[in-house]
């Protein structure tokens, strides 16, 4: 594996750690202002409106953190994919375990897109009640 590619991975590995140490607003810090990120429940959304969704909802978990597995890490030229298992419980009790591929597009150590595929049925049901979730 070419440098590139390892370094590329490496920016994805640090982005999934800080979420789980400083949360979505420090892993915020490794994406462009002018990146989109496509979710596969709401579409095309700009960093700050996804930042603004996943920081809303670390307030409902406990602890105020997700954890993230990451099962797999494969890099293709400016691309990394990810498979990740990601765990929280909300302060509601209720358990939200999600299955995700996420597809980074890395250039120069910095995340300029992100597209994220995961159970956007089981998330909606878990959701229900966080108003962001289904504007």
């Amino acid at each position: 594996m070419t440098a590139k590619l390892e370094a590329n991975k490496e920016v994805v590995r640090r982005f999934f750690s800080l979420c789980e140490s400083d949360g979505f607003a420090a892993a915020g810090a490794l994406v462009a202002d002018d990146a989109i990120w496509w979710n596969a429940g709401f579409g095309d959304m700009t960093r700050e409106s996804y930042n603004a969704l996943a920081v809303g909802s670390e307030a409902l978990i406990e602890g105020g953190r997700y954890r993230f597995t990451i099962q797999s890490l494969t890099a293709e030229e400016d691309r990394v994919s990810a498979i990740v298992d990601g765990r929280s419980t909300r302060k509601t009790g209720v358990a939200y375990n999600n299955n995700y591929h996420f597809l980074f597009t890395v250039r120069n150590g910095v995340v300029v897109a992100i597209r994220e595929y995961h159970d956007t049925r089981y998330a909606a049901e878990v959701w229900s009640d966080f108003s962001s979730m289904s504007d």
